[in-house]
């Protein structure tokens, strides 16, 4: 369970491992689930093969494989975005309300991966 400062909340793991991996694979998911289309798995792949080629990103991609080795993680053992999709839409649904008692939103978001080109 992932809760932002933002007031948006959802699952982002079925376990800790996944959850790692996520991170390792993807450590920008909050654009992916961002520039969803309000969570179509097609638009979280386009972001995703925008967000790998910017070149603030590619830096990251030459620690994956080092962080991976030290953890003793397979990095090819999961589909990252579709991992991702699969645990903010699984059972059961978990409500996350603030302490004034207001639900927080869904992680998802409604733009899409054009956006990013703006």
């Amino acid at each position: 369970m992932y809760i932002s400062s933002e007031g948006a909340a959802g699952k982002i793991a079925k376990s800790f491992d996944e959850f790692i991996l996520i991170l390792i694979t993807c450590p920008f998911w909050t654009d992916l689930l961002k520039f969803s289309g309000e969570g179509q798995l097609a638009e979280m792949r386009k972001t995703l093969i925008y967000l790998q080629s910017n070149e603030e990103y590619i830096e990251v991609g030459k620690s994956k494989t080092k962080l991976a080795t030290k953890l003793s993680l397979n990095l090819l053992s999961i589909d990252p975005v579709e991992k991702l999709h699969e645990a903010m839409n699984s059972k059961p649904e978990i409500a996350v309300s603030s302490i004034s008692g207001d639900l927080f939103h869904s992680l998802f978001n409604s733009f899409v991966a054009n956006d990013l080109r703006r």
